[in-house]
């Protein structure tokens, strides 16, 4: 339903929900952890509630992303 609605809509957000299954599909491709792209295609493609995917990105351990930083 909120798919229909929004790829339905604006030509910009038609554009971010075919973007966000690519960048799904590159993230699996090269073994990317990406866990917001995760959440956004578990909301538009799979009936996630939104308020349950931002609690769950919320509640995630904290962890550095990218270890060889200089400032790390």
């Amino acid at each position: 339903e909120i798919l229909r609605c929004l790829v339905g809509s604006e030509m910009c957000i038609r554009d971010s929900v075919y973007s966000a299954k690519a960048a799904r599909e590159l993230a699996e491709k090269y073994e990317v952890s990406m866990p917001i792209v995760e959440k956004v295609n578990q909301v538009l493609f799979e009936g996630k509630p939104a308020k349950d995917a931002v609690s769950e990105l919320m509640m995630r351990d904290g962890r550095s992303e990218y270890s060889n930083l200089p400032w790390d």
